[in-house]
């Protein structure tokens, strides 16, 4: 079980930079340590419709959603990822993730090329190779159940640490509603130090589950997250 929550929340470990991949010294105060290769132009989301907040755009996710994003957003479709296998190829090359585990690393890469999420990336950030960004996927299961949920969040940390390969500081962890359905609420450490990362996991239907991850470097997580809750809130889930 936690082998694939962590999974989850690895496979938005997106960052971008220069084409040529350098090792960064370790991070200092909130600045993230980070170097990929740049995606490719991603796809702009479609024209804006009459309902969205004022200067957002319309989204229409492969996964049987829509909501709304801001300006500037970008969206890289699950088609694309299939298409720029190399776009996240030799994860386990990158300097970055030397500390993290290898199986689980391949799985990622493996999820991200075969086109099993959707990234959405927002404005590049002047002076940091750092992408913040907002990643989708489905995943078959269900919401611990409220007797269980102290246990799952208890157990947590514990399991992150052993895959990330360094202390992992949970901040929630909870039951509620998103976009009007049951969902599991995560804020925790981003896997590359100098991030911090949200989840909801929400019960599409009895037995599939729509991951909707953000992660964003330290001092910007506030704002970028409130973007993520305005995205998240404005979700209308189809079947």
């Amino acid at each position: 079980m936690f082998r694939l929550l962590v999974l989850c929340f690895t496979v938005f470990l997106v960052h971008c930079g220069s084409e040529k991949e350098e090792i960064q010294p370790p991070p200092t105060g909130s600045e993230p340590s980070t170097s990929s290769a740049a995606p490719p132009s991603p796809t702009e989301p479609p024209s804006s419709s009459s309902n969205a907040p004022a200067g957002w755009v319309e989204y229409r996710s492969s996964f049987g959603f829509s909501t709304h994003t801001p300006p500037g957003w970008m969206v890289l479709s699950r088609e694309e990822s299939r298409k720029n296998p190399d776009l996240f190829a030799n994860l386990s090359s990158n300097p970055d993730f030397e500390n993290m585990d290898s199986g689980l690393l391949k799985q990622v890469q493996e999820q991200i090329q075969s086109g099993q999420i959707e990234m959405l990336f927002s404005p590049e950030q002047p002076g940091t190779s750092f992408a913040d960004n907002i990643n989708v996927l489905k995943q078959i299961g269900q919401l611990p159940a409220e007797g269980d949920l102290e246990a799952t969040c208890a157990q947590l940390p514990g399991a992150f640490e052993q895959y990330f390969g360094r202390p992992i500081e949970f901040f929630e962890c909870s039951l509620g509603q998103a976009a009007g359905m049951p969902a599991l609420y995560l804020d925790f450490d981003g896997a590359l130090e100098g991030t911090r990362s949200a989840q909801y996991q929400i019960q599409k239907t009895g037995s599939v589950k729509l991951i909707v991850t953000v992660t964003a470097a330290n001092d910007r997580f506030a704002s970028v997250h409130d973007t993520f809750k305005r995205i998240v809130d404005g979700m209308t889930i189809g079947d």
